[in-house]
């Protein structure tokens, strides 16, 4: 059947939790494994139906509504307040009572840097601006191959660079209704799941340090500058950032167990929330727009000597609740004490 009349088959649909009951019952729950499903459909007021210790079903699941926020106008960049909606709807039903998997990329999407970020004019700090607002949540963020290194969407030159099969038919149907082939060709350059499993670019190498042989699609032709060789020596890389990130999950406990708590929900560019109750709180700032942008807490003091991270440079300032933060700028403090 077409795409269209079987893709509700792959969604929540009743009676999908007896089999998974079956699942734990039979499987899982005789191995000390973890446990994430896919879980398209599925929204934030289900979602202590499917994972938490009260139902034994799985541990995390990947919800798919932030992706929603993209695919309907692909090219209209990122809808923050929409995202900060998503994100925190999650965040809040499952606070005490499950855990979240926290992810921006996958195989069935184009590369996040180039749908939400400026891959002309800021792309490593967009790249790390976006990794910073989903990486400090509560839950286990993953991450997707190439994701680490700020890897974009690739270069089509024409209908047999792509493989995926819901592009051709999608090429098929939209040419035979007398579309230009160069609009749909444009069209699904931006939205084609191909963009997202081109070779892990490892090097400038020929064949992006992937094979030596013929890929099943042809590596980005960025690789020659986008790699991982490259980034291992650039201490202010996209590669070094995620493991600063890795760091300080690790060194923040807070940032395992803090309560999220949304700051400015209703601001169009900031994405700032806190980790934490108390003095021990953590606050993250991220502006996620192509402009300056002014992050206001009143009372919420952020001294120089509490910043824990940044993805671009900062200047040492005294205690403030106010900052202007420059295009796809992220900081993380520790809330200073009166």
């Amino acid at each position: 059947c077409s795409s269209d009349l079987c893709f509700p088959l792959h969604m929540n649909v009743d009676g999908v939790l007896g089999h998974l009951d079956a699942l734990c019952e039979h499987t899982f729950r005789h191995y000390d494994v973890m446990t994430v499903g896919e879980a398209n459909g599925v929204g934030p007021a289900e979602a202590v139906e499917w994972v938490g210790e009260r139902r034994r079903r799985l541990d995390m699941i990947f919800q798919f509504e932030h992706l929603a926020l993209w695919s309907a106008n692909p090219r209209a960049g990122l809808d923050v307040a929409g995202l900060k909606r998503v994100f925190g709807a999650w965040q809040k039903a499952l606070a005490g009572q499950g855990w979240n998997a926290l992810f921006i990329e996958n195989h069935d999407i184009p590369r996040v840097v180039s749908l939400w970020g400026d891959v002309e004019h800021h792309w490593r700090d967009s790249a790390t601006a976006l990794a910073t607002v989903y990486f400090l949540l509560q839950g286990t963020p993953f991450i997707y191959q190439g994701q680490e290194i700020g890897m974009t969407n690739t270069v089509f030159d024409g209908i047999a660079d792509f493989d995926d099969v819901l592009a051709r038919n999608r090429w098929q149907e939209r040419v035979a209704a007398g579309e230009h082939p160069a609009d749909v060709l444009a069209d699904l350059s931006i939205t084609a799941r191909d963009n997202a499993r081109t070779p892990m670019q490892w090097s400038a190498a020929p064949g992006a340090g992937f094979t030596t042989g013929k890929p099943w699609l042809k590596p980005n032709p960025n690789h020659a500058h986008i790699n991982v060789a490259a980034q291992e020596a650039d201490p202010d890389s996209v590669l070094n950032y995620y493991r600063r990130l890795i760091a300080l999950r690790k060194a923040e406990r807070v940032l395992v167990e803090g309560a999220y708590h949304p700051l400015m929900a209703s601001h169009r560019q900031i994405y700032a929330y806190c980790r934490g109750e108390g003095a021990g709180r953590l606050v993250v700032i991220v502006n996620l727009g192509k402009r300056p942008a002014r992050y206001c807490h009143a009372g919420l003091m952020l001294a120089h000597d509490g910043l824990l991270l940044a993805n671009l440079p900062v200047a040492p300032h005294a205690p403030r609740d106010t900052l202007q933060l420059q295009p796809y700028e992220a900081r993380v403090y520790r809330v200073a004490v009166r």
